[in-house]
């Protein structure tokens, strides 16, 4: 608030994306950083503390800036979100919007003659009422000659929304809270939640911060700054990567669990693509043993390993020695970086290589290579995404040796 120079909420007004070829990487003195477009507007303290916007690139050394030291209080509980009165169908008659009903939903007579008012098509009031899915403009016809409660017998509390031929459907309405809150932050911040390599680094990081959130092992002071520092060293991650795996030094690997679990179940929802578990699905029926091979901890990327139908013994990742069931610091090798990923698949499958390997960015080249039969490169990444170049550099390798593609978005 520019008036009692006191952090306030806001209510946001609008919310775009567009690219740019410069980039200013601002740092304070507290070690915190920020990245801008030069025309990005900022906050700055000038004189009789009087907080005034500038532009980014008009910031000198020893300026000024307010740093937020703790989100201000809510007031009362955050309001309900209904997506559908959200969404204008006029506006986005081409995305294919629908709306499904409760699985427990049956039509009655009253209900199939006044679909026949809005809808010509028998063929199609047939698939809505068999699949139990509307588009979102019939729906909302629906609701107004009808209503909810009185003849249709739900809320909107009992309804999904999604995209038609997608499976990713998600609550009509959605109470907002600290995982809501966290989940949107990535989208906005990254472009997408997506589960092709990035899925994995959506469990690293939600995992990673549940741990800095509940103080649940002892942490430098400023615990991101203190890991994306370390992975700059030599140009070479890998320590940092271990250093994530060392944290939990002392701990019972049940107990590292249970928070990778704990911080798993926060993600609504859970960001994995219907194309991917298909296929895992599909090779499981055949008895194919399938791996995940992350440059991640093991054991943040476990859960979501379940969530696809594997075990954790399906996941091979940074990890450290275990000694009597307490996790120590010393780290196991191979570390599951670029070629490391191909030697520690190798040692668990005891020499065998992969006939199918799927990856998303550039450190998955080595583990494409060591595929006897078929390489897949997926992409996900907005252009946006730090990711973007990583995917697309192996986007261009694999148009290069003739290796399959695929896009999920």
């Amino acid at each position: 608030d520019p008036k009692s120079s006191r952090s306030s909420w806001q209510p946001v007004s609008r919310i775009f994306k567009r690219q740019t070829d410069t980039l200013i990487n601002i740092r304070t003195s507290l070690g915190r950083t920020l990245t801008v477009t030069p025309d990005h507007p900022m906050l700055r303290i000038e004189a009789e503390k009087k907080v005034r916007i500038r532009y980014a690139q008009t910031l000198r050394v020893g300026d000024d800036l307010p740093i937020l030291q703790k989100l201000p209080e809510i007031q009362g509980q955050p309001q309900i979100l209904d997506l559908i009165d959200t969404i204008d169908p006029t506006l986005h008659a081409d995305k294919d919007i629908c709306i499904a009903l409760p699985d427990s939903w049956q039509p009655t007579d009253l209900i199939r003659t006044t679909l026949e008012l809005f809808e010509p098509s028998i063929q199609k009031r047939n698939h809505y009422l068999n699949t139990k899915t509307f588009p979102l403009d019939r729906f909302l016809s629906l609701e107004q000659l009808l209503g909810l409660e009185q003849v249709l017998n739900f809320s909107r509390a009992d309804l999904k929304i999604g995209q038609h031929g997608k499976d990713d459907w998600i609550p009509a309405l959605i109470q907002p809270n600290a995982a809501f809150a966290r989940l949107l932050g990535y989208f906005i911040a990254a472009g997408n939640v997506s589960p092709s390599g990035n899925i994995y680094r959506i469990f690293f990081q939600n995992f990673f911060q549940h741990q800095i959130d509940n103080k649940l092992v002892p942490m430098p002071s400023d615990p991101w700054k203190h890991y994306l520092d370390a992975k700059k060293i030599n140009n070479d991650p890998r320590d940092a990567y271990v250093w994530l795996a060392q944290i939990n030094k002392g701990q019972t690997v049940e107990q590292v669990r249970e928070w990778s679990q704990n911080a798993f179940d926060q993600i609504q929802p859970k960001p994995i693509f219907s194309e991917q578990k298909k296929l895992i699905d599909l090779l499981l029926a055949h008895d194919v043993q399938v791996y995940i091979v992350t440059a991640s901890i093991r054991w943040a990327v476990e859960p979501g390993a379940r969530a696809l139908g594997l075990s954790n013994e399906n996941v091979i990742g940074i990890e450290t020695e275990v000694v009597e069931n307490i996790i120590s610091e010393k780290k196991v090798l191979p570390i599951t970086y670029r070629q490391g990923k191909v030697d520690a698949l190798l040692a668990k499958t005891k020499g065998i290589q992969p006939f199918l390997s799927a990856g998303n960015t550039i450190g998955d080249y080595e583990l494409l290579q060591a595929s006897t039969h078929f390489q897949l490169a997926v992409s996900a990444a907005s252009r946006d995404d730090r990711l973007f170049k990583s995917e697309n550099d192996l986007q261009t390798m694999a148009i290069e040796k003739n290796w399959w593609r695929h896009r999920f978005i």
